[in-house]
């Protein structure tokens, strides 16, 4: 089987969140059906993204013998030179026109719920580009059962086009590791995207300095909220190995996910996969997803984020160690095998 990849949308601080799930699912199911082939389509700022697997770079201009073409639709035209028996494709993204079946992708439906309460011509497009990329596709894969419910509400997607397959959390080493990062301090793991809504922890932590030895920790890219400078007592890091990032949440006094919109809780499950004490919004499909193991708190208010966490540092070292364990039990049923066997129900049922 070989399948087209579509990820020529992908290198902007808009889809994060697709570029790590597409690299941890190609990258699995590589590993567990080496028989199933990729094709990624790419554009100049996302094909450094697929290096392993065979990769086409979509431009607006499509050669054909030694003659050059213009071609309004250069992905349909690669994807026709190529040969795919299935084509994968984000929900936003709008419907690719291709003979092979199509499966789509909706990771989280927040700006399309957002759009389809609001009346401006670019909303209407994009809610129209959406529901055009779900009617064509034969099936759709959610990461939550929240997901699916909001893409029946925003857009009408039956219930029954919908594969719920949760992704797996990283493969973080469980692994005791040694600081790198003298505590005590905070973690917030999402970087300066505006997802993430770093500024309002921040004005937390100010709340909260005087009173508190800690510091904060900025992990992540940078993105349109970087600032030029982030303040005394906060330390920012865009990026780091592996042991070093599982370090930073084993050793962090607590990892506070403070995203306004979260459509499966991935970012909460991989802190608690990797042992940290968590405080998260109970929006979007968190609380489905990680239970009563976070203190919760509203995402908007940095008055209610710097109350649970001092409701974090209130617990006894036997709350605290009965939380982590609870929550690592919880994150390790999130496996990139159960969601590479369901994704690939999802692509055998178009091809056969």
């Amino acid at each position: 089987m070989r399948i087209g990849v579509n990820a020529t949308h992908l290198g902007t601080e808009s889809h994060p969140l697709d570029e790590w799930y597409l690299r941890n699912l190609l990258h699995k199911v590589t590993e567990l059906q080496p028989s199933i082939r990729f094709v990624v389509f790419t554009s100049e700022k996302s094909h450094g993204m697929f290096e392993g697997h065979d990769r086409l770079l979509v431009e607006k201009t499509m050669t054909v013998g030694r003659l050059f073409r213009s071609s309004s639709r250069p992905l349909e035209s690669a994807i026709a030179k190529v040969g795919v028996d299935c084509v994968f494709s984000a929900m936003e993204f709008g419907p690719v026109k291709s003979s092979a079946p199509c499966v789509a992708y909706a990771l989280d439906p927040y700006d399309i719920e957002t759009k389809a309460t609001q009346s401006d011509r670019a909303a209407r497009q994009a809610i129209e580009n959406a529901r055009q990329t779900c009617a064509a596709a034969r099936t759709v894969i959610a990461p939550s059962a929240y997901v699916r419910d909001a893409l029946l509400k925003a857009l009408g997607v039956a219930i029954n086009k919908v594969q719920i397959a949760p992704p797996g959390v990283d493969d973080i080493a469980t692994d005791p590791q040694p600081t790198f990062v003298d505590p005590p301090y905070f973690l917030i793991a999402g970087g300066a995207v505006a997802a993430s809504n770093a500024g309002r922890v921040v004005e937390a932590f100010r709340r909260l300095q005087d009173e508190l030895p800690h510091s904060l920790v900025v992990y992540g890219p940078a993105g349109s909220e970087e600032r030029a400078t982030w303040g005394d007592r906060v330390l920012r890091i865009e990026r780091c190995p592996t042991a070093h990032l599982t370090a930073l949440y084993q050793h962090c006094a607590v990892c506070i996910c403070p995203a306004l919109h979260d459509g499966a809780g991935l970012g909460v499950l991989r802190a608690l996969r990797a042992g940290a004490r968590v405080i998260a919004g109970r929006v979007g499909g968190v609380p489905a997803a990680a239970g009563n193991t976070p203190i919760y708190c509203n995402p908007d208010s940095d008055a209610s984020i710097a109350t649970a966490i001092r409701r974090a540092l209130e617990e006894s070292p036997e709350e605290r160690d009965a939380a982590i364990r609870g929550g690592r039990r919880i994150a390790a049923e999130f496996t990139w095998e159960n969601c590479v066997w369901k994704t690939l129900l999802a692509f055998r049922k178009e091809t056969d």
